[in-house]
C-alpha cells in the first residue's frame, strides 16, 4: 500500500517545526511525507527547506510549492488538497494541519485499519490543546472501534473532532473538493455512504486551537474576534459554511451514485437544524444592525 502523509502549509512558521518533527517521527514502515507550501510569506518555505536539507530518516520526505491561486480561505485549501493529490501516486492519504501534532503511532495504526477493514476513510480520536499546550478537551465518541453510521457523522462532529485519512479511489470518485464546504463536513459523510468510515478509538493526534484572524478555519478566526458584533457576524458565517458543506455532500453523493434514503434523511435533518440556527443568528444581526461578512477569498 502506497501511503502519503500530506500536510498543506500556508503561513504556519510559528508551529511548523513542531509539526514536521511529529510527522517525521511516525513509527511505521517508510512512507512518503509531503509538505506542500502555498504562497507563505512568513518564512514557512525556508523552514521546510532547512529541515529537508538535514533530514536523514527512513521516510521519503518531499517538500513542494503549490501554485498560488486567486482564492484563499476554505476554497483555497480545497484547491490545495486537490493539487496535492496530483503530486503523488499514493493510494492512501493521511492528513494533518500544519499547526497540529500527530502521535508517532498514528500512521501505523491508520494503515493497519485500512489493510484490515478496507474502508474509504479511517478516522481516529484526538486531543484538543490550547496554544499554550494546555488540555482543551478530546473527541467525544463511542468507547470502542467500529464503523461510523451516517446519522452519527454530524451529530457526533466526525471530521471536526477526529482525524482523517482516505483512499485515492474514494477521493476521485467524489470529484475532490470545491467551494467553501470544508473537508470536515464533506469527506466523512461521503465515506460512510461509500465503503464506510472506520473509527479507531484512540487519541492519536493533537488539534491545536490557534486564535488568529488569518486562520483558514473560522473557529480560530472567531476566537480572535475583536468584539461581540464581529463574533456574531462570524457565527453567521460559520452556519453558512456548515450548511454549504452539507449541501455539497448531498450533491456529490447523488453525482457519485451513492445516495440512499437513510443518507438523505440524515442530511435533511441536519439542514433543518442548521437552518434554524442560521436564521436565529441572522435575526439577531438584523436587530443589532450588524452587517454580514463575506467569505474569505
Amino acid at each position: 500500500m502506497r501511503v502519503c502523509f500530506a500536510v498543506p502549509v500556508r503561513d504556519k512558521a510559528k508551529f511548523l517545526r513542531r509539526t514536521v518533527n511529529a510527522v517525521l517521527s511516525q513509527e511505521c514502515s517508510p512512507i512518503e511525507i509531503l509538505f506542500s507550501d502555498q504562497g507563505s510569506t512568513d518564512g514557512s518555505w525556508e523552514i521546510l527547506k532547512d529541515i529537508k536539507s538535514k533530514y536523514d530518516g527512513p521516510h521519503n520526505l518531499r517538500i513542494v510549492q503549490c501554485p498560488e491561486t486567486s482564492v484563499r480561505g476554505m476554497p483555497g485549501l480545497n484547491e490545495h488538497l486537490n493539487w496535492i493529490h496530483n503530486q503523488t501516486d499514493a493510494e492512501v492519504f493521511i492528513s494533518s494541519a500544519a499547526d497540529d501534532v500527530p502521535y508517532p503511532s498514528r500512521a501505523r495504526k491508520t494503515i493497519e485499519a485500512f489493510e484490515r477493514h478496507n474502508p474509504s476513510m479511517v478516522i481516529t480520536g484526538m486531543y484538543f490543546a490550547e496554544v499554550d499546550g494546555s488540555y482543551g478537551g478530546e473527541t467525544g465518541f463511542p468507547t470502542e472501534d467500529g464503523w461510523v453510521k451516517v446519522d452519527e457523522v454530524y451529530t457526533r462532529y466526525v471530521g471536526g473532532s477526529t482525524t482523517q485519512a482516505w483512499t485515492r479511489e474514494f477521493y476521485e470518485k467524489i470529484g475532490g473538493l470545491q467551494g467553501v464546504g470544508s473537508p470536515d463536513m464533506v469527506l466523512p459523510f461521503l465515506a460512510c455512504v461509500d465503503k464506510g468510515a472506520y473509527y479507531l478509538n484512540e487519541r492519536l493526534h493533537v488539534y491545536c486551537r490557534v486564535s488568529d484572524p488569518s486562520n483558514t478555519g473560522l473557529e480560530g478566526v472567531y476566537a480572535a474576534a475583536k468584539d461581540e458584533n464581529e463574533k456574531l457576524a462570524l457565527e453567521e458565517l460559520m452556519h453558512f459554511q456548515v450548511t454549504a458543506g452539507i449541501y455539497t455532500a448531498a450533491s456529490k453523493m447523488k453525482e457519485a451514485g451513492l445516495d440512499t434514503q437513510e443518507a438523505t434523511n440524515a442530511l435533511v435533518a441536519q439542514i433543518v437544524d442548521r437552518a434554524a440556527s442560521w436564521q436565529n443568528v441572522r435575526q439577531r444581526m438584523s436587530l443589532l444592525k450588524v452587517q454580514p461578512l463575506g467569505f474569505k477569498s
